[in-house]
């Protein structure tokens, strides 16, 4: 695991350098936002398992690695992408709204994969440095926007999903200042507020996480809203139990009150 991790630690980083476009200087146009879009596994259930994640890296590095490993990322169908590590296609839409109006998705990514041969990393562990174990790393692209006030929407999640958590690259994986252009996050609507004045190269990068909801009520849910627990679950099960049992107690003692 720990090798496997510091091979996703070098290819976030060369990923991050690698595939940016080259933008505009700060308080320049026009901009490029990036979304890059992560479905998390069912270990992965709010948004304190998350931070604990990265609580446990050693790096900032290490930690945007651990949960991009945690996080595959994800495209919608039929949009290019790569035979790398992913989640399954799954469908999902966001909008970018700058000075000049809204902006829907790309009609496709920008796709890519890193693998052992490329990071002369054998990631797995399996003693070979192969050419077909790679990582995925396919991510949209909002071109020619104004430099400025940005709002970036989540508007539909995939199904049985909801927004999680959003992070920027770490400055010690790859050199900028994205963090500096994030205003505002609301977990609870998907709307990501940026001023992009300040953005050293008129790039910004957006890692955008899904975490699961319950199957049976994901489009009931609101963003915020997470599965209830195992432990809750089986405590609410434990109480009905013991409330039956206490009920059919109560109605043995009535009727042998009642017999005599």
């Amino acid at each position: 695991m720990k090798r496997l991790l510091s091979a996703l630690v070098a290819t976030t980083a060369i990923l991050l350098i690698a595939a940016a476009p080259v933008g505009a200087k700060a308080g320049e146009g026009p901009v490029t936002v990036m979304v890059m879009k992560h479905l998390c596994n069912a270990d992965i259930k709010d948004r304190a398992d998350f931070q604990a994640i990265i609580d446990a890296a050693d790096s900032p590095a290490a930690a945007l690695a651990g949960t991009v490993l945690a996080c595959p990322t994800v495209v919608n169908p039929g949009d290019d992408t790569s035979d790398g590590v992913k989640s399954d296609a799954a469908d999902f839409s966001f909008t970018v709204e700058d000075a000049n109006g809204v902006q829907n998705m790309p009609a496709n990514t920008a796709p890519g994969k890193l693998c052992e041969s490329d990071l002369g990393i054998d990631a797995d562990g399996d003693g070979n440095i192969e050419d077909d174990v790679c990582l995925d790393v396919s991510h949209y692209e909002f071109e020619g926007l104004a430099n400025g006030n940005i709002t970036v929407t989540e508007t539909d999640p995939p199904s049985g999903y909801a927004f999680g958590e959003l992070l920027t690259t770490p400055p010690a994986v790859a050199a900028n200042n994205d963090a500096d252009s994030i205003s505002s996050v609301d977990h609870k609507t998907g709307v990501i507020k940026l001023d992009t004045t300040a953005d050293e190269d008129g790039m910004i990068m957006l890692h955008i996480y899904n975490f699961q909801t319950m199957p049976d009520t994901a489009t009931e849910l609101a963003p915020d809203q997470m599965p209830i627990s195992a432990a809750v679950l089986g405590a609410l099960a434990l109480f009905g139990g013991f409330a039956l049992l206490m009920g059919v107690k109560r109605q043995r003692s009535a009727a042998a009150q009642t017999a005599r």
